[in-house]
């Protein structure tokens, strides 16, 4: 036993010196090692070829314009009117009516085309529709219109005289005799081959409607001054109390056949031409109107003359008006002639300005012809 605890004690003593002898290195946090993985590389993009252009969508579609209103071509046709292309705006204006029968501005211009062919009825008819449309405006013509219906009720008709339609009221006592009926067709005759003969041709086949009234239908209907012998506004309306005490009746009905012959060539003349042409063509004394006008320093301007002379005002501006148209035309007759005159008139039938219409065909506009008339004018 002693042998045995002696071998173990030796045992125990061996162990302790061989752990005296070996030092541990004493413990250290162990090192953590942290990877942090390299961002992974974007794969380069193959390359490639320019992408393909879009296919080509071909011409770009316009949305189509919006279809006018009847209004609005209503409206286009009193525009085709104003230039002058008046078989183009009568037929816009009834195409317009066959959609709506009592289009208000569509009436009124077709109207009015009917009150200057004569067709009273038809006028009167359209007139109200564009009365009822709304137009305030045309009542005074559409009461005219009603007027003349009442008293053409009363007239009689004659076409004893080629290329005339005398009209007058059955009560006559003058007119609806033979006599007074070929005294009255010779009349009308001469005045016809005489303006012929100074200004060609009358243009037009129709018949010129000749109406005579007594003095006071007359003022009644035209709302005219007193001094107004006569009116021309696509038929011939002369105020004549009896046949055979009137000496300027002849005078007067070459005035107006003038307009007639004029009106036949174009709607649009200017008044100073107008006017001019027929006191020309009539016989009115030169002499006589210039010494009216005097000095040339209180004449009316050219913008004044263009205008219908009734809208001056005054009588004395419109006899100046009158007096100034008929000495200007009397010049150009010696300038340009009368057969130049007449193609200028003929001209304005065709579109654009009238002002620029008789410039190109004279070669020189109007205003300024009038400036160089004025100069030759005693001052």
């Amino acid at each position: 036993m002693g042998a045995t605890r002696s071998a173990a004690l030796a045992s125990a003593l061996c162990l302790a010196l061989a752990s005296c002898g070996r030092q541990e290195s004493p413990r250290e946090t162990p090192a953590v090692v942290i990877r942090i993985p390299a961002a992974p590389q974007e794969a380069a993009p193959p390359e490639s070829a320019a992408p393909d252009p879009p296919p080509d969508p071909g011409p770009v579609e316009e949305m189509p314009a919006p279809e006018p209103t009847l209004a609005e071509r209503a409206a286009a046709a009193w525009s085709l009117w104003e230039e002058g292309r008046h078989a183009d705006a009568l037929a816009d204006a009834a195409s317009v009516r066959a959609e709506d029968p009592d289009q208000p501005a569509a009436c009124l211009l077709l109207g009015r085309d009917a009150y200057r062919r004569h067709d009273l009825f038809e006028a009167e008819d359209l007139l109200a529709r564009a009365e009822r449309g709304g137009m305030a405006h045309v009542t005074a013509l559409l009461e005219r219109v009603r007027a003349e219906l009442e008293v053409e009720a009363q007239f009689r008709s004659s076409l004893a005289t080629p290329g005339f339609e005398l009209r007058y009221s059955m009560w006559r006592d003058d007119l609806g005799t033979r006599e007074g009926s070929r005294t009255m067709s010779d009349l009308l005759w001469e005045a016809r081959r005489h303006v012929e003969r100074m200004l060609g041709p009358f243009p037009g086949n129709e018949r010129v409607q000749v109406l005579i009234y007594d003095p006071a239908t007359f003022a009644r209907l035209m709302d005219m001054p007193e001094w107004v012998a006569g009116v021309y506004d696509g038929r011939v309306r002369i105020p004549l109390d009896d046949l055979y005490e009137n000496s300027q009746l002849s005078d007067t009905v070459r005035h107006e056949l003038v307009h007639a012959f004029v009106d036949r060539l174009s709607t649009r003349c200017p008044a100073w031409l107008n006017e001019g042409l027929a006191q020309w063509v009539e016989g009115e004394d030169l002499a006589r109107a210039a010494a009216r006008l005097g000095g040339s320093e209180g004449w009316l301007p050219y913008s004044d003359l263009v205008r219908p002379f009734l809208e001056l005002g005054s009588e004395a501006r419109v006899r100046r008006a009158y007096d100034q148209g008929l000495l200007f035309v009397a010049w150009l007759d010696r300038v340009l002639g009368r057969g130049v005159i007449v193609q200028g008139i003929e001209a304005l039938g065709r579109e654009g300005a009238a002002e620029q219409v008789l410039a190109e065909e004279w070669g020189v506009s109007p205003a300024d012809l009038y400036r160089d008339w004025l100069l030759t004018r005693a001052r």
